[in-house]
């Protein structure tokens, strides 16, 4: 095996780079969707890892130095802020559903001018795949806002 200087083998093998994880979304996560199974005529219920789990786990893997940045989170809260307006205002859900669905393009802009990860993109996108209703858009609304409460300044 050669040292290549940077910290890891050139064939990949030990060191730092080899041993180190990239960040990723919790096990489980989004399983079986926001919500509870409904009992006995009752409504669902969104399920509390949603609020009290799953935010504080990946408001730590999105912890990054240079990207990840509270402001930069924040402008794509606030653009699910202003759909949330819209539905109030009564828009139903597919009239604004092609504007959320705006949020995985915009996400991987954001990474391709380096403001946010990889792993963000892959939140939003795969919060954006299992959005299919007013219900699951105001779950993932609460669970967006406790990520954005647990990230760091």
């Amino acid at each position: 095996m050669a040292y290549n200087g940077r910290n890891n083998y050139q064939n990949g093998q030990g060191g730092y780079n080899s041993r180190y994880q990239q960040p990723s979304l919790p096990d489980g996560y989004l399983d079986g969707g926001y919500f509870s199974p409904a009992k006995d005529g009752q409504k669902r219920a969104m399920k509390r890892e949603y609020i009290l789990g799953y935010p504080e786990q990946i408001a730590r893997a999105l912890d990054d130095r240079d990207k990840n940045k509270s402001t930069q989170l924040r402008k794509f809260y606030d653009y699910c802020i202003r759909i949330r307006d819209a539905l109030e205002q009564g828009k139903t859900f597919q009239e604004v559903e092609s504007d959320f669905c705006r949020l995985t393009a915009f996400a991987k802009y954001a990474e391709n001018r380096s403001r946010v990860t990889s792993l963000f993109v892959d939140f939003i996108d795969r919060n954006v795949k299992i959005v299919q209703s007013k219900e699951s858009f105001y779950a993932f609304l609460k669970h967006f806002e406790a990520v954005i409460a647990y990230i760091k300044k």
